[in-house]
């Protein structure tokens, strides 16, 4: 849609209009910030404003880096934990007077921190990624997935190595925390496993220890001792076994199961990442590709396919490790466009599309995708040209990412 078309919904705001309906100047407001139309913006743009917003939502710790107070006259009064909140009705302005919740600081921040690089608001930044540290060192119960990914990542920032080596710590306190023992990452990858088929959603574990994959590659590119790398393969093991069973948790077969598209990003971050099972890591691949709206975007599995900007996220990483696959590098610029262009003006993206709901973690996850992924107002091949679109069509989901205790 051009920025001279009219959204859904509007042309029938003048038809009522025509029939002597008023319309409301608060109406008018709510239909421009859900029907935006701004221009295509640059990656270092989109990555300043949505690492701005996330700052915005943070529970700061060293100064009045979010902007609502100095200690002891914040408003509302944050808990000083260098944490976000998992959700906030949209267009809230700071983080709540509640506890941050401990398995999203690694998601929130690692974007930012990959992305601080190509932004332009390094020194707001930087604070905002070290206030997320002040949380890690004062709660030791912050270790999941992509925890150390993001520490080793502010290593590399600072050039300070107690963020590598608290990185370190980190990762063998999740193993010891969630598979009981430090030094048996397939424990850890079990674990987690199993305890998303008790919940009902398997499809959802590759995605999970994808995560792990992460922090642990990670890891070995800031230690180069091979003391982590069987760690990562180790855990897509687990993932590549359960696949070629006889009886699959993750039935790749099925994509209406839930988290299905996430499911298959999981994989192929996993596998591709480590080199296990490489033909499952392309044939896995193919079917992301296949499964990309026209949009640009990812859905949640065939019963909710509409776009999701987690799958859309994670779908792009995916991809991005593909570097010189032609189909590979045309789906994710497509994807990282549909996020850029899709960003609402506070910073932030609209979780459902339907101007209720923002989730801090798909936040982070967005400027993670766009960090990697540089969006393009071309393209060589379809999807065509992205422009920016109207947030006014809920997304048909279950539940988020969010909701499953993660």
């Amino acid at each position: 849609m051009s920025c001279t078309e009219s959204a859904p919904g509007m042309s029938r705001g003048r038809d009522r209009r025509a029939r002597g309906v008023t319309v409301t100047v608060a109406a008018i407001a709510l239909a421009l910030l859900l029907s935006p139309c701004a221009r295509a913006q640059t990656q270092s743009e989109v990555i300043t404003k949505g690492t701005d917003r996330l700052i915005d939502l943070q529970a700061d710790i060293l100064a009045d880096n979010a902007g609502n107070g100095a200690e002891g006259s914040e408003t509302p009064d944050d808990p000083d934990d260098g944490g976000w909140d998992f959700t906030i009705a949209l267009g809230e302005p700071s983080h709540s007077v509640g506890a941050s919740p401990t398995n999203i600081y690694g998601a929130c921040a690692l974007g930012s921190a990959l992305g601080f690089q190509r932004g332009t608001n390094q020194p707001r930044a930087l604070l905002g990624l070290i206030d997320a540290y002040q949380g890690f060192v004062a709660d030791p119960t912050i270790n999941s997935g992509p925890d150390a990914a993001f520490l080793t990542q502010l290593w590399k920032i600072t050039g300070d190595e107690t963020y590598r080596d608290f990185a370190r710590d980190n990762w063998y306190s999740a193993l010891n925390d969630i598979g009981g023992d430090p030094f048996d990452p397939r424990a850890t990858a079990e674990a987690i496993r199993d305890s998303r088929s008790g919940q009902g959603i398997p499809g959802i574990y590759p995605w999970d220890l994808s995560l792990f994959v992460i922090s642990a590659i990670a890891l070995e590119k800031a230690y180069r001792n091979n003391e982590f790398r069987p760690q990562a393969v180790a855990i897509a093991n687990v993932i590549s076994e359960d696949l070629v069973s006889a009886n699959p948790l993750f039935d790749i077969s099925d994509p209406t199961q839930n988290f299905y598209d996430i499911g298959l990003a999981g994989i192929v971050i996993a596998l591709k990442g480590t080199g296990v099972l490489p033909s499952m890591a392309d044939s896995t691949r193919d079917l992301i590709l296949s499964r990309q709206n026209v949009d640009g975007s990812w859905g949640f599995s065939d019963n909710f396919p509409t776009a999701s900007y987690q799958e859309t996220a994670y779908s792009v990483v995916a991809l991005f490790l593909y570097r010189n696959h032609t189909p590979s590098r045309d789906a994710r610029t497509a994807g990282s466009t549909f996020i850029a262009t899709t960003q609402l003006p506070s910073g932030g993206w609209d979780l459902y599309m339907d101007g209720s709901t923002e989730l801090t973690e798909a936040n982070g996850e967005c400027i993670l995708a766009v960090s990697l992924v540089k969006p393009s107002s071309t393209f060589a091949s379809e999807p065509p040209l992205l422009e920016p679109r109207p947030h006014h069509l809920p997304i048909a989901r279950p539940f988020s990412l969010w909701e499953t205790g993660r």
